[in-house]
């Protein structure tokens, strides 16, 4: 049995140890993280080590102050000293502007209204407010941005990223041209179009093949007929039959 935490899958190539570097992770949250973290990154900026980071991964709320700062990174200059020249037109303003804005909200509903899911809404909230048309190619090579969501279709991390988006159970696109406006909201995977039809429909017949060749339909239909059962009982109070 293995002893380490972490295995390497076969095809991985072997990179040796961690190496000593710096990551900040910004966690979810909705807008409170995104307030949040834009102050941390303000505060990394200021003590100017916001241009030594190699890689900033993020979710959910976060993911929304990494790829602005992803997307802003070639225009600053991480002098402190111009701080309120760059970092706080480039990067502050935008998000306290969008911060402003109640967007999920009315998304939903007009999403359950209207034809078009929740999430393209949103998508095209944060394209008007903050993105653009900018796609993951848009974010520099260096630090590299991770975009973290879960895809719901596969139930597994789904990871987006300049170089590839991913996970480990419908495989890995190089390069992809996905608006960071659609990766930040979260549209994630199979179950967004992302991949290709054919890989979606290939998921679902595995999933409908793991289910019929499973204990899940017997156990299914026993509780079943179990609930019937009772219901044809009489009912009785103190082991007495009810009148």
């Amino acid at each position: 049995m293995p002893q380490d935490p972490v295995q390497n899958i076969p095809g991985d190539a072997l990179a040796g140890g961690p190496q000593p570097a710096i990551g900040p992770c910004l966690s979810g949250g909705g807008y409170r993280a995104m307030v949040f973290h834009l102050g941390a990154l303000w505060r990394l900026y200021d003590a100017g080590l916001l241009r030594t980071v190699n890689r900033i991964s993020s979710v959910s709320g976060g993911s929304i102050t990494a790829a602005l700062l992803g997307l802003k990174w070639p225009k600053l200059s991480f002098d402190p000293a111009r701080l309120q020249s760059d970092f706080v037109p480039e990067l502050v303003q935008p998000i306290r502007s969008l911060a402003s804005e109640t967007i999920d909200a009315e998304a939903i509903i007009l999403g359950v209204l209207l034809p078009g899911r929740a999430s393209d809404r949103v998508a095209a909230a944060y394209e008007q407010h903050l993105f653009g048309s900018a796609t993951l190619q848009d974010l520099p090579d260096t630090p590299r941005f991770v975009i973290n969501a879960t895809n719901v279709q596969s139930g597994v991390l789904w990871r987006f990223s300049k170089v590839f988006m991913r996970d480990y159970r419908v495989g890995e696109v190089k390069h992809p041209t996905v608006p960071i406006a659609r990766a930040v909201g979260r549209v994630v995977g199979v179950s967004s179009g992302i991949v290709a039809g054919r890989a979606a429909r290939r998921s679902q017949l595995v999933h409908t093949q793991l289910w019929r060749r499973s204990a899940a339909p017997a156990v299914h239909d026993q509780g079943h007929l179990e609930r019937r059962r009772r219901l044809r009982q009489p009912r009785t109070r103190d082991g007495l039959e009810a009148v």
